[in-house]
């Protein structure tokens, strides 16, 4: 993002909320832990995330209070210092629901992390929006390498969160 930190692009529509909540807490505690254990660290250590959100198109089947919530605690009771922002990106009218469900719930500093983008302009204020898939409002197109070509990834499976496997 334009503040220097790592992002982590998270795909509203693709959660299922028939998972349960406390696999989707695990999950999210191991994606954090490979984040940092990868990018946090070392000479090159970054000392926060943004969490970009692309809720755009959810639906009920997607939104899912209890893991939201399970979520929201693991960033701000074991995480406090790591979150630097979570940007939503287009939020249905659905969602404000099971936001207003989670706002007793989240910390005042947490709280203040959190911003909604509606536009790319809103973008903007957060990111290069070069270097953004087109998925959440970039104009990157398709980040993976093309055949031939030397193109920088932007998205990294988090399979792949290895040492050896990424060059920074």
């Amino acid at each position: 993002d334009r503040a220097g930190r790592i992002c982590i692009v998270c795909y509203g529509r693709k959660h299922d909320s028939r998972i349960d909540a406390e696999e989707t807490m695990k999950f999210m505690i191991y994606m954090l832990d490979k984040v940092i254990s990868t990018y946090l660290t070392g000479d090159k250590g970054m000392d926060k995330v943004t969490f970009l959100m692309n809720i755009e198109n959810v639906t009920l089947k997607n939104l899912d209070a209890a893991a939201g919530r399970k979520v929201l605690e693991v960033l701000q009771n074991y995480f406090p210092e790591r979150l630097g922002k979570i940007v939503m990106w287009k939020p249905p009218r659905i969602f404000w629901v099971v936001y207003k469900m989670l706002l007793p719930f989240i910390d005042e500093n947490t709280r203040s992390k959190i911003v909604m983008a509606y536009k790319t302009e809103d973008l903007d204020n957060f990111f290069d929006t070069s270097t953004l898939p087109s998925s959440v409002g970039g104009s990157s197109g398709n980040p993976e390498k093309e055949e031939g070509e030397e193109k920088k990834t932007l998205l990294i499976p988090i399979e792949s969160l290895t040492r050896d496997y990424i060059s920074y």
